[in-house]
């Protein structure tokens, strides 16, 4: 009598399917993450391209002018879409924290009210995450139990280059634009100092400065809100600028002094990052995959890969 097979799969051959199924997913996982790295690097050049926009739109209706990178405060208020910046109590209409350089641009790019940069408003706050400056997809907000929505409001993923005087020759090797190393350096960097009279310290500079637009980056992916490049101490082997990236972790900002030779770059964004160093502060000098985005003066977005890049990109010479 001819016997019938009974229905459904041996265990060999579910173990078989099992298998052949684990296979393809780790053939095609690596596939996979890298695909969305690139959707997300794409994403983050768009929204750069429309920033690029939002300062031509700044500029236009501001006589030439760019953004400041930062408008701090020793006295006095300025007025920002219906904000109050001051130096004095925070209220919901008036704030202690100087507006950033997003919040000058944010009347561009979103038909929502962003809120000031570090004001009380939860819910205005919480609008700064629906607007391109925090649209990097590859990006997580430092997060800030205290600040009004759960998140620091004045790190953005985001950067600007507030150094549009660099030259190749200019500072000399080893100083830097906006330190105390004795005129004419000290003062010229975009973070104007504002009092009772107006701008008292440092410069609010006209679009024009930054000079060798297609060279020179006016915002881009960055650890901080705003993009530096410090010269390495000394040009002897082995390459002191050669220094690992910040690990932040989420939970902290960039805080106190830049750590010598360092940038803010975020190398690895739309790569892969590095081993950490002991501790897990600071990501390994080399290994990695580096590829991050740079919005240039000009309005073009290119991802770059590499360290000299991001120092040419804002020193206009590597290194130094």
């Amino acid at each position: 009598m001819r016997q019938h097979r009974p229905n459904g799969f041996t265990l060999v051959e579910l173990l078989v399917v099992i298998g052949i199924i684990g296979l393809l997913i780790a053939i095609l996982l690596p596939a996979l993450q890298s695909a969305r790295r690139a959707a997300g690097a794409v994403k983050c050049a768009s929204a750069l391209r429309e920033i690029g926009n939002a300062f031509k739109f700044y500029e236009g209706e501001n006589k030439g002018y760019a953004p400041a990178g930062r408008l701090f405060f020793d006295a006095g208020t300025y007025q920002l879409y219906g904000i109050t910046y001051n130096a004095g109590s925070n209220t919901a209409t008036t704030t202690t924290n100087a507006p950033y350089w997003f919040n000058f641009l944010a009347k561009y790019v979103t038909k929502t009210k962003m809120g000031g940069a570090g004001n009380g408003s939860a819910s205005d706050s919480a609008q700064q995450l629906k607007s391109i400056f925090w649209s990097c997809p590859a990006w997580d907000p430092y997060t800030n139990a205290s600040g009004p929505a759960g998140f620091n409001v004045t790190q953005p993923g985001y950067g600007m280059n507030g150094f549009p005087e660099y030259t190749s020759s200019y500072p000399p090797a080893g100083l830097e634009l906006g330190e105390s190393s004795g005129a004419p350096y000290d003062q010229q960097v975009a973070t104007p100092r504002w009092d009772a009279t107006g701008v008292h310290a440092n410069r609010w500079y006209k679009m024009n400065k930054w000079t060798h637009p297609q060279e020179r980056a006016l915002a881009g992916d960055t650890l901080f809100w705003f993009m530096e490049a410090r010269p390495p101490q000394t040009n002897s082997p082995p390459n002191p600028w050669l220094v690992g990236e910040q690990n932040l972790a989420n939970g902290a900002t960039w805080t106190g002094a830049f750590q010598a030779n360092q940038t803010t770059f975020d190398y690895y964004r739309h790569g892969k990052y590095p081993s950490l160093k002991a501790g897990n502060a600071e990501f390994q000098p080399t290994g990695g995959k580096m590829a991050y985005n740079v919005l240039f003066a000009d309005g073009h977005v290119s991802t770059l890969i590499d360290r000299p890049s991001a120092y040419k990109a804002v020193r206009m010479r590597f290194p130094g």
